[in-house]
């Protein structure tokens, strides 16, 4: 069996790459943005937004709720840690979602623009969504 430090550095080194991840997106769609699609859709930038900004709704909302139904209550549970683990797991692929939905429109425009505020967001909820190592610890005794 894992020591219990391990595995909470394994989570955290976890998250950190999300939230890497998310910083790596804007700078990939900073370093293209100049490069416009030959054809951009014919929809309007303002309503293909729109779509974006609800699917990143969706996905924070969610993001929530997988976070508050699947957190083990205690270390008493069985399999506490793996619940854990896939809760906090599930939950950040949610908040990176968020930032998915704004890379899609900034790629087809070729405006950096449009992933910003997707970006802030996402990271925000990653944050938000960070591990705490006080309750981590608690729940790996």
């Amino acid at each position: 069996m894992r020591r219990p430090k391990d595995a909470l550095l394994r989570l955290l080194l976890v998250h950190a790459a999300m939230m890497a991840s998310v910083i790596g997106y804007g700078v990939v769609v900073y370093a293209t943005s100049t490069e416009v699609a030959a054809s951009p859709p014919s929809i309007d930038p303002a309503v293909f937004l729109a779509i974006a900004a609800g699917v990143a709704a969706v996905a924070a909302i969610a993001s929530f709720v997988v976070r508050a139904r699947r957190m083990p209550r205690s270390a008493d549970e069985p399999d506490a840690w793996r619940q854990l683990q896939g809760a906090l797991i599930a939950t950040w692929a949610l908040d990176e979602l968020v930032a998915v939905a704004g890379l899609v429109p900034a790629f087809l425009y070729g405006d950096a623009a449009y992933y910003a505020p997707f970006g802030a967001a996402a990271l925000i909820l990653l944050m938000l969504h960070a591990p705490r190592p006080r309750a981590l610890a608690e729940l790996m005794r």
